[in-house]
Parts: C-alpha cells; structure tokens; sequence
C-alpha cells in the first residue's frame, strides 16, 4: 500500500483553511399577537434557544418604548433560571434588567427564561429589544457565549 504524502497534506491544508462552525445562543420573544388596541394587557414572554451549547448564567436588558407601553407585571415563575442574581425588574424607565443562573446548565431551544405583562398606552408603532445580553457556559470556567438578540 502506496501512501502518497502530498494528498494527506493537501489535504490537512484545505481542512485547515475552513471555518470552524460557531453557533450563538439566541434571545428572543414570544405572544400570540403583534397588534394591540388601546388599554390592552398582553404577555410577553422571553425564551432563549441555546444552539446546542450548555449554558448556567443569562443576563441582559429588555428595552421598550414606555410612552406606547406600560409594564403591570413581571412573571419569574417556571422559568428556566432556577436562581436569580438580580431578580427581574424596572431599573429605569423603558428598561427591564434581570440576572439569572441554573446550576448545571441547561440547553434546549425554547426555555423560558421570563414573562412580560404590558399594557398599551396609546396607538403607534413600536419595538421590543434586548441590550447587553451576555450568557456564560457551564464549562467551569464561566466562558461567555456569543448571543443573537432578536426584536420584536
């Protein structure tokens, strides 16, 4: 049996020069509708989908226009996060923060992390985000993960 060296590092080369496949953990938001009439309660929930990756700790910001929503309540329970670092909550005007970390990690594509319920001030058009997402890795070194906000 022939093994021709030239092939195996022509080949070692190419596989070289590809990318490497990195996946983000995504943030994202869920309701039944995206149009609401004046004076109407609504919940919004917040999920994380993390591509496969083992993740223990989850925090960001949630941003809304606070002239065309009101925030009434702020739903924790059966989240994914089993201990909260910095409960949810309304730092600022138009802002959410929350903090939160499950031992262990988890994974999955829909864990619910929390709910959001709104009520509408007045009509007009406007959008739900994240700021400053950051999720950790259950690798025992804590190592940050790349996350995908994804608005609303």
């Amino acid at each position: 049996m022939k093994i021709n060296i030239r092939k195996i590092l022509i080949t070692l080369f190419v596989l070289w020069l590809l990318p490497s496949v990195s996946f983000a953990a995504e943030i994202f938001f869920n309701s039944d509708k995206s149009i609401f009439p004046e004076r109407e309660s609504f919940l919004v929930e917040v999920f994380m989908d993390t591509q496969g990756s083992q993740i223990n700790v989850v925090e960001g910001t949630i941003i809304f226009p606070e002239e065309l929503l009101e925030l009434k309540e702020l739903r924790e329970g059966n989240s994914t996060l089993n201990f909260w670092l910095d409960k949810p909550e309304s730092t600022e005007a138009g802002q959410i923060s929350f903090s939160g970390m499950t031992p262990g990690g988890f994974s999955g594509t829909d864990r619910f992390l929390l709910g959001i319920v709104f009520e509408t001030r007045g009509l007009g058009a406007g959008s739900l985000g994240f700021s400053g997402t950051q999720a950790l890795r259950n690798d025992g070194l804590g190592t940050k993960t790349d996350v995908d906000e994804i608005s609303f």
